[in-house]
């Protein structure tokens, strides 16, 4: 016969019935702290059998692993942080095991641990220990999720907050593609890439032939890496792209006969600036996994490789109007 597992629904208060759906998976539970969180840890571990999952004996052998933190004990947090750079080599060999961050530091500290450690799955609180088996399945379906209880808005269905993060999401997308592409067009008619880019279509009036190099490189970007590792290879190009504007402006200010403006910041506003940005990309590459700069790196050199092709065409010789 099919069990079934109750979990409490926290808007309706009464159970709701789960079918298993991990029958002959394994699960492995670390726990840290008090003796609070092994008592739910053990509640954890429960919900795991009822979903048909075995317990194992190390993280290497685990489909889904959960560490119960802890913001009492010393030196708990320490510990915490380094399981997870354990687990992420663990993950890299075995993507499709599932991580799970819960317990006390997990409701304190959810962006740190997301900053720190993208390749977590979830990351939930203490207040919703009956809910991991639901926030894995969306979790598997959606990619990495972050669920704390939000007191201030608990008659709000998550549907709603999904819906307005899509709409956010594809808005903004949709304005940096229309963006792009512009930037694309008009780039191509100051000769900085190559001409067909610069077309316009007929009917439409649209730079179609730059919408649809735009696209095939989104496309190739988004089966190159995931979620994770593009936002990080965008991160490191925009902390390039304040670089480069910043050195930019330090020589403006340096070049000879450069007549003064009506406005101008101090020369230490723009060094600063530098400075900061490549400290911040120093340190982004130190911590971060091999796969992001690699993207980054890459796109900066065909960058600079279409640079030093087309710059002939668009920079005159010398003494040529």
């Amino acid at each position: 016969m099919t069990q079934t597992v109750l979990l409490p629904n926290p808007a309706l208060r009464e159970p709701a019935r789960r079918i298993p759906t991990r029958v002959g998976r394994h699960y492995f539970v670390r726990t840290f702290g008090c003796q609070m969180n092994v008592h739910d840890s053990e509640r954890i571990a429960g919900l795991f059998e009822a979903d048909g999952m075995q317990s194992t004996d190390g993280y290497e052998s685990a489909d889904v692993v959960y560490i119960n933190t802890c913001t009492i004990r010393e030196n708990a947090d320490n510990r915490m942080y380094g399981n997870l750079g354990q687990l992420k080599a663990i993950k890299d060999i075995n993507p499709k095991m599932m991580l799970v961050v819960g317990g006390c530091a997990a409701q304190k500290d959810r962006d740190m641990i997301r900053e720190k450690a993208p390749w977590v799955d979830v990351v939930m609180g203490t207040h919703n220990l009956d809910r991991v088996l639901d926030l894995l399945d969306h979790a598997e379906q959606w990619g990495p999720i972050t669920e704390v209880v939000r007191r201030a808005a608990p008659l709000i269905p998550p549907v709603v907050f999904t819906a307005i993060t899509i709409f956010a999401v594809a808005n903004t997308a949709l304005v940096n593609y229309v963006t792009a592409s512009r930037l694309l067009y008009g780039m191509a008619r100051q000769g900085l890439l190559p001409n067909g880019l610069g077309k316009i279509h007929v009917r439409r009036r649209t730079p179609h032939i730059a919408i649809v190099a735009l696209f095939l490189v989104a496309a190739v970007l988004a089966l190159w890496g995931t979620i994770s590792q593009l936002a990080a290879a965008t991160v490191l190009l925009l902390l390039v792209v304040f670089s480069v504007v910043n050195a930019s402006l330090i020589a403006v200010r340096n070049r000879k006969g450069e007549p003064a403006g009506r406005f101008q910041v101090p020369l230490v506003v723009p060094v600063l600036g530098l400075l900061v940005c490549l400290l911040l990309i120093g340190v982004r590459v130190a911590s971060a996994d091999w796969q992001a700069p690699a993207l980054a790196g890459g796109l900066i050199a065909c960058i600079l490789v279409l640079y030093f092709v087309m710059r002939p065409k668009a920079i005159p010789a010398a003494g040529q109007d």
